[in-house]
């Protein structure tokens, strides 16, 4: 019989390692973000951080995955949630909040 092997509940996988920095690469050649960084938050789960500003480099969000709600969530500079649910939504509605911040939209 073979052995289950439980993973971390909060594990980010390749697929959605992969998808978030393409996305980060995607945000940088729209000139929206200076770059991105992956770090460990102090209980030692991932997180991707977002930054923009170039010289005088701001950070913009940090993408979680909440192990107890099973969600993906964007955070801003004050560990206030922006946005929570599906890697693609949390990316989808950054997405439109740096381009707006980039001056793309009306908004």
């Amino acid at each position: 019989m073979a052995e289950i092997i439980k993973l971390p509940d909060n594990l980010i996988g390749i697929d959605d390692h992969e998808s978030l920095e393409s996305f980060g690469g995607h945000e940088i050649s729209h000139g929206r973000m200076t770059r991105f960084h992956w770090n460990k938050e102090s209980d030692g789960d991932p997180v991707f951080e977002m930054y923009y500003g170039g010289a005088n480099e701001t950070f913009f969000s940090k993408i979680i995955r909440d192990r107890k709600k099973d969600e993906f969530q964007a955070h801003d500079s004050d560990n206030k949630i922006i946005v929570s649910g599906t890697l693609n939504h949390v990316m989808s509605v950054l997405d439109e909040r740096l381009a707006t911040k980039h001056g793309e939209n009306d908004d």
